[in-house]
């Protein structure tokens, strides 16, 4: 068989799919010209949204700063399923807790309650970092004894053999959330809820630059997920052969985000936005997000 493809718009949003079967080459040649297929084309992408008000906006960097998740060097001998631990007999004081995937991220924040949730099915949720004092206790000795080929740690490689001591990987001290770069919804911030809870380097996480309540946090992360800021998204970011797009820090912090008017019900509405956008309705969550922030009438331009 035969497909041709017809696009317009290089870079941008997808608007329009249409597909249409022909049972054989001239009848496809011969449909090229007619005006159903001329109209299936996705019209010319929109200049950005202008708002009917007069709205103020900052770039994300003035309000948080975003850094890679801790880097192990070796992720199958520090990060532990909770089985594994168990079947090593390592304990929990020896080991951080942590999220080390974009689906660990289920929900508008993530609390203990939930990490525990992680915990019980049994995913990579624990890092191993034992403290001076725990070296010589005998599981946690015999662990960093183990070679290589009986699942010891490869210290040989860059990020291992250059920091003191191998076995703590650096770890930010303070985390006020989390971020995946690559997710089929797009990137939306999750506020960390639970003390001491950490990330890997396949996540980002965020630090606000001044002290906020839970509602502050939440308003302004649903000013990350407004129209506004998803318009400006759309030029930024790797592509990958997938479809998934991949933001670094950079990309995300370059980002202009709405200064919110108002706090309360913040999280409440932040929540449901969330919900929305992981279940598959991203366009609903952004309307979620505009009408608090009071943006429910936008001009286009």
């Amino acid at each position: 068989g035969c497909i041709v493809l017809l696009a317009d718009g290089f870079r941008a949003a997808n608007r329009t799919l249409k597909r249409f079967e022909y049972s054989s080459g001239e009848d496809l040649i011969n449909s090229l010209s007619l005006p159903e297929i001329r109209n299936a084309l996705p019209s010319k992408p929109k200049g950005p949204s202008t708002l009917q008000h007069n709205y103020k906006t900052v770039l994300l960097r003035e309000i948080l700063d975003i850094r890679l998740g801790g880097v192990t060097g070796d992720v199958n001998y520090f990060l532990l399923r909770e089985a594994e631990r168990i079947e090593k007999g390592l304990p929990v004081e020896a080991l951080q807790p942590v999220v080390s995937k974009g689906k660990h991220l289920t929900g508008h924040s993530i609390s203990k309650h939930l990490w525990n949730k992680l915990r019980i099915a049994n995913e990579r949720i624990w890092l191993f970092s034992p403290p001076p004092g725990l070296l010589e206790q005998k599981a946690v000795k015999r662990y960093l004894m183990l070679s290589p080929p009986a699942g010891g740690c490869r210290k040989n490689r860059y990020k291992i053999r250059s920091r003191e001591p191998w076995y703590q990987t650096p770890l930010p001290l303070k985390i006020e959330g989390f971020i995946s770069g690559m997710t089929q919804s797009g990137p939306w911030l999750c506020l960390n809820q639970m003390a001491g809870l950490y990330a890997t380097n396949t996540l980002y996480t965020f630090t606000f630059n001044k002290k906020l309540t839970f509602e502050q946090k939440a308003a302004w992360a649903l000013s990350f997920l407004s129209r506004h800021t998803h318009q400006a998204m759309i030029s930024k970011g790797r592509v990958y052969a997938s479809g998934l797009r991949k933001y670094e820090p950079g990309d995300l912090l370059s980002l202009p985000v709405i200064i919110p008017k108002r706090f309360d019900g913040a999280a409440k509405q932040f929540s449901l936005a969330i919900k929305l956008s992981l279940k598959g309705d991203a366009p609903k969550a952004r309307k979620i997000a505009d009408k608090f922030l009071g943006l429910s009438a936008l001009k286009k331009s």
